[in-house]
């Protein structure tokens, strides 16, 4: 639990879910879950804990939203933000990944006819072409095993998060499709919040980005691309093995991972995708094999999930917290919101912290 993890090491953490809307949310736009959903969110946090920025983080679409609102507030004075985390989620949609396959203006409107009929986009309609996509590995070696050899695997943690499904609003996956995916609106500067155009480059705080190898929903050259948006801001950038989920969730103690991780200083210019992947400090154990992951992602019928995060509270050094070495010997690292490296905040023993869930 990425939430215990947090507590354990001191963090006060808020969390907020996606609301399952129905046919009477189809009017919910996208701006309507930036101000109902996370700046209404963020507004619970400072009333909790006041006079404390806040370390925010958002997976997947939910980190393309807090994107988008990072660059509003940026552009509107709102320094609550402390640093911004984002889990293979995408801001600059010049390359979106396989989805793109299925999404141009005749697709759009196609979905958007179909949405308004049902109220609502359901998930099984939104993985189904993910699926079809790469067939070969994740359709076909589940019907072989379940249906032809009548195999059935049983339940993990994991796979029941990955199967608690979530539906969309017409308006609201709309303006997504139009905006970010066709339009690339934020991150050409056109997107506009409160009659104010915003764009990504307005974002100054730390950005801590992580990328996976085989994710091919948001492809982790997609999420890298966060660098020349930023260019004012210092970036960490991770590129972790396994997929959209398989290399998200992962215990840090976990000695079957690896990974990439590197730091882009505010004002450095940013290399390129490949190159960094080459130059970039690699720590690496032993490696699960990818077909773990292909069978998990399979069984799943999220292809598109989206939960996110914010914490707060910012007494003591909140980028530091105890981690393993490749030894397994304790010792203190910055956390995810910077370079890896002694912490010098001594060790202050801190207090209990709160979990509180907020429903958008």
């Amino acid at each position: 639990s990425l939430v215990k993890y947090l507590v354990d090491n001191g963090h006060r953490v808020f969390a907020i879910s996606w609301k399952n809307p129905t046919a009477e949310d189809r009017d919910l736009s996208f701006e309507d879950y930036r101000r109902s959903g996370l700046m209404a969110a963020l507004k619970a946090v400072s009333a909790i804990i006041p006079d404390r920025q806040i370390h925010a983080a958002g997976y997947c679409l939910g980190g393309t939203l807090l994107a988008l609102a990072a660059a509003a507030m940026a552009g509107s004075g709102d320094a609550r933000l402390k640093t911004m985390t984002l889990f293979a989620a995408q801001v600059d949609f010049t390359e979106a990944g396989d989805l793109s396959t299925f999404i141009d203006e005749d697709q759009v409107s196609s979905l958007e006819d179909l949405m308004q009929v049902q109220g609502y986009l359901d998930t099984r309609q939104l993985v189904l072409p993910l699926l079809l996509l790469r067939a070969s590995e994740f359709l076909w070696p589940l019907l072989l095993r379940q249906y032809l050899l009548g195999e059935r695997e049983s339940m993990t943690d994991l796979l029941a998060w990955r199967t608690d499904a979530t539906r969309l609003p017409p308006r609201m996956y709309s303006d997504y499709l139009r905006r970010f995916v066709l339009g690339n609106d934020l991150a050409e500067g056109r997107y506009e919040v409160d009659n104010r155009r915003v764009c990504a480059r307005d974002i100054k705080v730390p950005v801590f980005a992580v990328g996976a190898l085989d994710d091919f929903i948001v492809p982790w050259r997609a999420v890298y691309r966060i660098h020349a948006l930023v260019e004012d801001a210092e970036v960490t950038f991770v590129l972790t093995d396994g997929d959209h989920h398989t290399g998200i969730i992962a215990d840090p103690r976990d000695q079957q991972r690896s990974f990439s991780i590197a730091t882009t200083g505010a004002g450095e210019a940013p290399v390129d995708p490949d190159a960094w992947r080459q130059a970039a400090p690699h720590r690496h154990q032993r490696r699960q094999h990818r077909a773990v992951g292909v069978a998990n992602l399979a069984r799943a019928e999220v292809m598109l999930s989206a939960d996110q995060f914010v914490t707060g509270g910012d007494h003591h050094d909140t980028r530091c917290r105890e981690a393993h070495d490749d030894t397994g010997a304790d010792r203190r690292q910055q956390s995810d919101v910077g370079r890896s490296q002694p912490c010098s905040c001594g060790d202050e023993e801190l207090s209990a912290a709160d979990v509180v869930a907020h429903g958008t």
